[in-house]
């Protein structure tokens, strides 16, 4: 009876060694699919993060220390650079022109005056001139052909003879200078070649028609020929 009781006591004692290693292996190996667990929870937690251009989370250690996460660096501005200066306007071709050049526009006589006509071909007259360095004047009539293309299309074209083998021709924009302002203009024309008295005695004779008028020309080119 006393050996049966040994024996049934050493089986029990067995029996809870062998649960207990049981219990102790469970542990271990709960504490092992939970490391791998938060392991494989934070690959996938930066995995998504990556994909959509997060900041990786913290960690938990560092947050269950309470250790604040290092913030991310912040790029300093872009700050545009200056845009480029815009080109300096180009020159008057007028003002690129030689003294000599100058004189000679300035002591020529006669200007051949081309326009365009309604069909697109060169209609040419002449008449006498005045240059101040800047614009050519060329006096005309309000109703005249020249006058009405050159408000269809104030595009012209001036040639002027400086000596017989030598001449200029301009190319322009003009205008047409009509009433109170006719008279100042048309003397600075008349003055070109007739004395101050002489000059209002022909504006004088001129100005009862009431139709009188100066194209004014501004030149955008010059083509020389020079003897």
């Amino acid at each position: 009876m006393v050996s049966a009781a040994v024996d049934d006591s050493g089986q029990k004692v067995q029996r809870r060694a062998f649960i207990r290693q049981l219990t102790g292996d469970a542990v271990v190996a709960t504490g092992r699919l939970a490391g791998l667990s938060t392991a494989l929870h934070r690959s996938l937690v930066a995995a998504g993060a990556a994909a959509l251009g997060e900041p990786d989370p913290p960690g938990e250690e560092e947050t269950s220390s309470g250790i604040a996460p290092m913030p991310a660096a912040v790029e300093p501005p872009v700050v545009p650079a200056n845009p480029a200066a815009p080109p300096p306007p180009a020159p008057e071709p007028a003002s690129l022109l030689s003294p000599r050049q100058h004189e000679l526009l300035e002591h020529g006589t006669t200007a051949i005056l081309g326009v365009n006509d309604a069909s697109g071909a060169p209609h040419l007259t002449s008449s006498i001139f005045h240059w101040d360095g800047t614009v050519l004047r060329l006096p005309s009539e309000l109703f005249s052909a020249r006058v009405a293309r050159i408000d269809a299309d104030p595009r012209v074209s001036v040639l002027v003879e400086l000596a017989p083998d030598a001449w200029v021709a301009v190319t322009g924009v003009a205008d047409v200078i009509s009433g109170d302002s006719v008279k100042a203009e048309m003397l600075t024309i008349l003055r070109k070649s007739l004395p101050d008295e002489e000059a209002e005695r022909v504006w004088s004779e001129m100005s009862p028609t009431g139709d009188r008028v100066v194209i004014r020309i501004r030149p955008t080119r010059f083509v020389w020929r020079l003897a």
